[in-house]
């Protein structure tokens, strides 16, 4: 998702840019579907949400148009239309839009998502744990998840991939390494938590199909202490495993740690 995130980012940089370039705008011609993420920071959170039409269109640069207000009494935000710009990224896609909310303060909060031709009113709610949109008239709006689980601070998560079976040795043996680097393997709470899910056992859901590998195995973990000490010590035992095992590793604070390329 943090890719994907990037990608459209550049995309509306690309987008306002060539703004004097653009056509004229067209009417929003179906559903558009709310993504609510958390963006994971070194020292803060902030909410977003992701949106993006049903519709199709032949450039996937296309720029979903918003207004969006934030005062002490909600967020109220509409979607207005859809950008046709004359530089086309020649890939089919939905036109898109990524609404930066800040720093959403704990509790509960109106918010409004509407269309030209709709008023959606609804709250969002943020918890310790969890953050909750919740729209009981989706009229124009589809918000694809009403509870979002909060990444717990502490928290690193990843997959590891390979394509001979009988590596399943050498991921035991990585595993026990982080171990003894004090990594806490715990069942975790079941849920949505965006950049992975918990299953009703506690454990990591790993999509295998669409890896890239023969095999995959996720792994979640708690690491409280130096971090930057821990980091240093996890990338250089991960490199002696490259390149049977491609390992990466996802952290609370939105860095990543890999062990190919340099």
């Amino acid at each position: 998702m943090r890719n994907f995130l990037i990608l459209i980012t550049c995309l509306f940089t690309v987008a306002c840019d060539l703004a004097n370039n653009s056509q004229p705008i067209t009417a929003i011609e179906s559903q558009i579907i709310i993504n609510p993420v958390e963006v994971l920071g070194e020292s803060l959170r902030s909410l977003s949400l992701v949106c993006k039409t049903e519709k199709i269109y032949p450039c996937i640069n296309y720029p979903l148009l918003t207004d969006k207000i934030i005062k002490e009494n909600g967020i109220f935000i509409t979607f207005k239309s859809v950008e046709e710009t004359t530089f086309c990224l020649t890939a089919l896609g939905p036109a898109t839009a990524i609404l930066d909310l800040g720093n959403v303060r704990t509790g509960q909060n109106n918010m409004e998502l509407n269309t030209t031709s709709h008023r959606n009113a609804g709250n969002l709610t943020i918890t310790d744990s969890e953050i909750i949109v919740d729209f009981p008239q989706q009229n124009g709006i589809e918000i694809s998840r009403k509870v979002t689980k909060r990444v717990p601070e502490f928290t690193y998560w990843g997959t590891i991939g390979y394509h001979t079976e009988s590596s399943i040795d050498q991921i035991e043996e990585f595993l026990q390494k982080l171990g003894i680097e004090g990594a806490l393997f715990e069942k975790q709470v079941a849920g949505d938590y965006h950049y992975y899910q918990i299953d009703d056992d506690g454990e990591i859901v790993v999509d295998r199909e669409n890896s890239g590998y023969w095999f995959a195995q996720g792994f979640i973990f708690r690491f409280v202490g130096n971090e930057e000490e821990f980091k240093k010590n996890v990338l250089s035992i991960s490199k002696g495993y490259f390149p049977d095992l491609y390992i990466n590793i996802e952290t609370f604070r939105g860095g990543r740690i890999f062990n190919w390329g340099n």
